[in-house]
């Protein structure tokens, strides 16, 4: 093989991909086995999948589908990314300057399942909020959204998608005055209210 054209790749490094795959052990087109190179280059944090063809008489084409982090989770001094499918993805200075996705600061291992839902559910049904958010802090009696702008909105954690629904419906009350960022906290707990504070601006 004298060509490799790998495309794809935004986040993981091309060479990074090149050696994993041994091209140089590889003599000809015709005995390259496509199954180990692509279980290979799968095992490279980041990547999520892997197509492969190949171009006679000497060339590799290589399509590389990445995961896309949510969420940096925190509990105690662990910290992981993870990404729509719940694999777990390295942290480190290169990752987190590459994606800055909103912080889930968890008190408790046991509702960590829950507070990836909570992201997921925002990432795919409330976008807006989901890139307006800084840090979530899960706790068994609260969920505190704290946004860009710190704004924090208090959530019940037994009520979490009627809140989110209620707080919807309080934003687009608003939206021809305010915005969410214009408070300092919005407290969606209570039922059927909604419970501010407006920021005081100097």
């Amino acid at each position: 093989i004298r060509h490799v054209d790998i495309v794809g790749n935004n986040y993981v490094n091309t060479q990074e991909i090149l050696n994993s795959i041994s091209i140089k052990e590889i003599k000809s087109i015709f005995n390259c086995d496509i199954k180990s190179i692509k279980n290979n280059i799968e095992q490279i944090p980041f990547i999520k999948t892997v197509h492969i063809g190949i171009k006679i008489p000497d060339k590799l084409e290589i399509m590389i589908v990445e995961r896309t982090p949510i969420a940096l989770v925190i509990y105690g001094d662990k910290k992981t990314f993870i990404d729509y499918d719940n694999i777990s993805l390295p942290v480190n200075s290169n990752s987190v300057n590459n994606f800055p996705v909103p912080i889930l600061n968890i008190e408790n291992i046991k509702i960590h399942h829950d507070s990836i839902s909570i992201i997921k559910y925002l990432y795919k049904n409330y976008n807006s909020l989901y890139n307006n958010i800084s840090e979530i802090i899960i706790s068994n009696s609260k969920i505190t959204i704290i946004t860009d702008y710190r704004t924090k909105i208090f959530i019940n954690p037994d009520m979490v998608i009627k809140n989110i629904a209620k707080l919807r419906s309080f934003e687009k009350s608003i939206s021809l005055i305010k915005k969410i960022n214009d408070y300092r906290y919005i407290n969606l707990i209570y039922e059927n209210q909604v419970v501010v504070k407006e920021k005081v601006h100097s």
